[in-house]
């Protein structure tokens, strides 16, 4: 007979304690194994539900399902006994809503918006913030339509948070519905009915003011325009203002705003030229906010198009900078910005920042002739010591001793990379030396993204590798791999050949620097590598660029833990590559010799006779 674990022997509240923390696969395997087991880890892996909207049908249907599994799951664990289903349903916690309601219920939406529930996503999903207001008519027909979720939320005694990732606006009934404990994050957040032209009457919706004020509101992320592409003002900046300002929103802790730029049209023209009203308010008086206090809020994140000084300083008159724990700025920070964020931690306005990001203007200051390691550096060293940091841009030796330095110790999360936009050389790179610096400085470090240079697999390349497997903590690893080959010596042929022996990425290659990285060590999780093709291969060898992207791909290799293997995929669909393959044609160019050379046609398609080479086997 085989002996039982000592887990069977515990108490089922405790041993549902203990299982809540692994991943979702982990528990589905240990349900298998016993009926005690099965039982012990319903709850957490009912704690996080995910449901993507299709249609008013599909959405009853899915509903529907959802109830009697849950039902009949308790009616299992009870040996067949009814009554009491509804415990099963306290232990739903987190329910994250995605996808789209369409208009016409016979064509379903294929819309199913991206949530990084970890919270490292900055942006909001994929989504029209400008999408006309609903007609009165059509307020009817979407309350009718959301009917079955709202019941179902009303089951849901326990939920502590939902996230709103639809594209569609969170109707009325939803919102009522949410138990009294419950926390709502907006991910699509935008007010609809603040668009308008110039001259027009400019009044907030109710429900939409209802959203607006919501006091478990407390996660925004938001995409706004000064117009849209019809020429139509926003006003959507303005009304998160006031509802900082106003104490309209006061359980809001977690902003994120990405500045859109519009497609240019003669409407958008018209509309520009025509202006947009001034000091326009939506909340009257009345607000939560007490007088002269500040808003609390824990994160800030700005990305896109905006100028980086003058967003800061506004939002900075807003906010409580004493409690901010995350600020991110990817909206190209100038040395005016540097200066400002600096002066800013010297006189301690920053004392609970943990979580840093920062997107540095390179191309503004190379244009003046101004380095901005110097500034960035000071900036780093100004700081409290972080648990997080991301620097996108060109930063230098100056910054990098500021990140292993001052924050090494604490570090958690750490993400060095380039400016997509910048194709020249002459940033510091993550090479074998720096990437043992960071081994021995940051022994903390659980999630790091960083940029290195390909060297045909050589001695060099695989010293970094080696070096970031020694990191004991470290459970996510993303590599951007830079594949351009230094013009300094060689022949063109050369620098072509030595460069397509970095662009080929395959599933041999992925899987030997892999076992590089974990050969010390087998908690790396996760395991991504992103190759760089585009703009940075095209500068160098436009003619290139079609194979580049076909050859340069990307992977992700995931370790699962209940089967003893790992799982390898790659990072782009099928559908991008069918698009690749039709793309690239045999046009003669002078590296297409080289590519003959290493990789002779084979089989059917020669565009599947590529390979990589091996690591430290290959000389170029």
């Amino acid at each position: 007979m085989r002996k039982s674990s000592p887990l069977t022997t515990l108490p089922l509240h405790l041993l549902e304690y203990l299982l809540h923390p692994l991943p979702p696969h982990t528990l589905l395997a240990l349900a298998l194994t016993s009926r005690l087991l099965y039982t012990a880890t319903l709850a957490p892996r009912l704690a996080r539900l995910r449901l993507t909207v299709h249609s008013h049908a599909r959405l009853t249907s899915d509903l529907a399902r959802l109830t009697a599994l849950l039902t009949r799951v308790h009616g299992f664990m009870s040996g067949g006994g009814s009554g009491g289903g509804d415990i099963l349903f306290r232990h739903v916690r987190h329910l994250t809503i995605a996808g789209s309601l369409p208009d016409d219920d016979d064509t379903p939406s294929s819309a199913a918006a991206a949530i990084d529930d970890d919270g490292t996503d900055t942006h909001a999903p994929p989504f029209h913030p400008g999408t006309p207001h609903p007609t009165p008519s059509r307020k009817r027909s979407q309350s009718f339509a959301w009917q079955p979720l709202a019941l179902f939320l009303t089951r849901l005694p326990c939920l502590t948070d939902v996230v709103w990732a639809c594209t569609v606006q969170l109707p009325p009934s939803l919102l009522t519905a949410l138990p009294p404990t419950t926390r709502l994050h907006m991910h699509t957040f935008s007010l609809r009915s603040l668009y308008a032209r110039r001259g027009a009457e400019k009044a907030i919706d109710p429900n939409e003011r209802a959203l607006a004020t919501f006091p478990r509101l407390c996660a925004i992320r938001a995409r706004v325009v000064l117009y849209d592409s019809d020429g139509r003002a926003s006003y959507n900046l303005e009304a998160l203002e006031e509802m900082l300002e106003g104490g309209w929103a006061p359980g809001l802790r977690d902003l994120r705003v990405g500045y859109d730029s519009p497609k240019r049209t003669m409407a958008l023209l018209d509309g520009v030229m025509a202006g947009r009203e001034e000091k326009v308010r939506f909340f009257g008086e009345g607000g939560q906010g007490e007088g002269g206090k500040k808003h609390p809020l824990e994160t800030l994140v700005l990305s896109g198009h905006c100028h980086g000084p003058y967003q800061l300083d506004l939002w900075r008159a807003r906010i409580d900078t004493t409690v901010l724990r995350r600020l991110e700025t990817y909206c190209g920070v100038s040395v005016a910005g540097l200066e400002m964020l600096t002066s800013l931690a010297g006189r301690g306005e920053f004392p609970a920042l943990r979580r840093l990001g920062l997107k540095v203007a390179s191309g503004e200051a190379e244009d003046v002739g101004v380095s901005l390691d110097e500034p960035t550096a000071r900036l780093l060293k100004a700081v409290p010591p972080l648990e997080g940091l991301t620097l996108t841009g060109r930063w230098g030796e100056q910054v990098f001793e500021a990140v292993v330095g001052r924050h090494g110790p604490t570090l958690r999360l750490l993400r060095l990379l380039r400016d997509p936009q910048n194709v020249v050389y002459g940033d510091v790179e993550v090479d074998a030396h720096r990437a043992h610096a960071i081994c021995q400085r940051c022994p903390r470090l659980e999630d790091v993204k960083l940029r290195v240079r390909r060297r045909q697999g050589g001695p060099e390349e695989v010293a970094v590798y080696r070096a970031l497997g020694q990191l004991r903590h470290l459970r996510c690893t993303t590599l951007v791999f830079d594949c351009r080959t230094p013009r300094q010596g060689g022949t063109e042929i050369d620098r072509i050949r030595k460069t397509l022996v970095n662009l080929a990425v395959d599933e041999t290659l992925t899987r030997a620097i892999y076992e590089i990285t974990t050969a010390t060590d087998l908690r790396l999780g996760r395991l991504r590598l992103e190759t760089e093709t585009g703009p940075i291969v095209a500068a160098e060898f436009p003619q290139l660029q079609d194979w580049a992207a076909w050859i340069g791909r990307s992977w992700v290799l995931d370790r699962d833990d209940t089967r003893g293997e790992v799982a390898l995929r790659k990072a782009k669909g099928k559908k991008d590559r069918n698009y690749l393959r039709e793309k690239l044609v045999r046009v003669d160019f002078r590296g297409r010799d080289v590519w003959e050379e290493m990789w002779p046609a084979r089989g059917d398609d020669w565009r599947d006779g590529w390979h990589s080479f091996p690591l430290g086997g290959h000389e170029g």
